[in-house]
């Protein structure tokens, strides 16, 4: 019989495997979203002081600039926040199941099968076996929804044999 785990992920299990990068990307926003709102917000602000007769004035250009920076930054940092959001804790059970042809993957709403070809490597943490995939993708499996140890490297020398034998075949 071919191996099988019931997966249980809660928000620690993408915390202990995700580089935390956030305060680099957030860094780089930043600075785009700046320049971007001073552009535009100063822009804005001259036009307007033009149709009220004013000539160029860099004050007010600057004045402008200023605040759509700094308007742009705030809106720009809740849009990154959100979309870097952790996800909440138990997404649900998700049963892998290694198969002839790969990996099947299921829930209540949906399953996916992932064939031999499409897989990259299988490294494991003292507390997951994380499953990695050509296409950057990754399937966290968390050592503590096995039965036991031996359910573990059973789960993994299979996913391993698989990956090796697909590798062999593409040459």
């Amino acid at each position: 019989m071919l191996p099988s785990v019931t997966v249980h992920l809660r928000a620690e299990d993408y915390k202990a495997l995700t580089p935390d990068t956030r305060s680099v990307q957030l860094r780089y926003a930043a600075v785009a979203i700046a320049a971007l709102g001073a552009i535009i917000g100063g822009g804005m602000a001259t036009i307007v002081s033009l149709q009220f007769g004013r000539s160029w004035d860099t004050e007010v250009w600057l004045a402008g600039a200023l605040a759509g920076a700094l308007v742009f930054i705030w809106l720009g940092v809740r849009q990154f926040e959100r979309g870097t959001a952790t996800p909440k804790d138990d997404t649900g059970p998700m049963t892998l199941t290694v198969t002839e042809d790969g990996l099947t993957v299921e829930n209540e709403d949906f399953v996916a099968r992932h064939v031999w070809p499409s897989f990259k490597a299988v490294d494991e943490t003292p507390a997951h076996v994380v499953i990695r995939t050509k296409q950057s993708g990754v399937f966290i499996v968390p050592k503590r929804d096995f039965a036991s140890p031996t359910n573990i490297e059973t789960f993994v020398n299979t996913l391993r044999t698989g990956i090796a034998r697909a590798a062999k075949t593409a040459l």
